[in-house]
This record gives C-alpha cells, structure tokens and sequence, in this order.
C-alpha cells in the first residue's frame, strides 16, 4: 500500500479526536449542518455523532452515548484503522532497513556519501 495512504490512515483517529476535543466549546450552540433535520425536520442515523464525539473527547462518556450511541463503533473503527496502519508503517520501515543491510553485507549497495 502506498504510504501516504498509510500515513493518512495512521493519523485518522488521533485528527479527528484532536478536532473533536477543539470544537468542544462550540458542539452545543453551532448551526444544524443536517439536511435531514434542517428540511424534513426528523433526525437521520448520523445526527448527534459530532456532539457525542466533542464529549467522548472530553470523557463524557454517558453524554456520548445518550447523543448517539453510534459514537463507539465509529471511534473503534476509526482507532482500529489507525493501529493498522501504523503497525504497517512500522513494518514496513523495519523491513526496508533490513532488507538495505542485507544489501550492504551482500556487497550489493555500497553507501558513500
């Protein structure tokens, strides 16, 4: 996998935690982005996630849940693809630096600078 596609996948979790925990002052008195509720007047599957993220941020974690108890699977998601991905990372690195030793050793590469 390419690795910025990796890179973006590793910091998924931690941006969007951070941008929950700034946003927080703001969660309760900003401006109904949903179009279901704005227009139909009715609340759609994802309404509340923002809110429930904002105070899952700051610990509040009955608040989250009563807000939208869709807010676990979202964020054990969204940590599970940011520890796989850096775990690929890691690996990946690991393995091109052993793979460069074993050049070197193999007398394949020599390193000048």
């Amino acid at each position: 996998m390419n690795t910025r596609m990796l890179l973006a996948r590793a910091l998924l979790a931690p941006v969007l935690f951070s941008a929950a925990w700034v946003y927080y002052p703001y969660c309760h008195d900003g401006p109904i982005f949903c179009l279901w509720k704005r227009f139909l007047n009715f609340e759609c599957p994802g309404c509340g996630l923002t809110r429930a993220a904002c105070l899952l941020s700051h610990g509040h974690y009955a608040e989250a849940l009563a807000m939208n108890w869709r807010i676990i699977p979202v964020a054990a998601i969204a940590t599970a693809i940011s520890v796989k991905a850096t775990q690929t990372l890691f690996r990946q690195r690991r393995h091109r630096a052993s793979s460069l030793a074993e050049k070197k050793q193999e007398g394949e590469m020599a390193w000048h600078r």
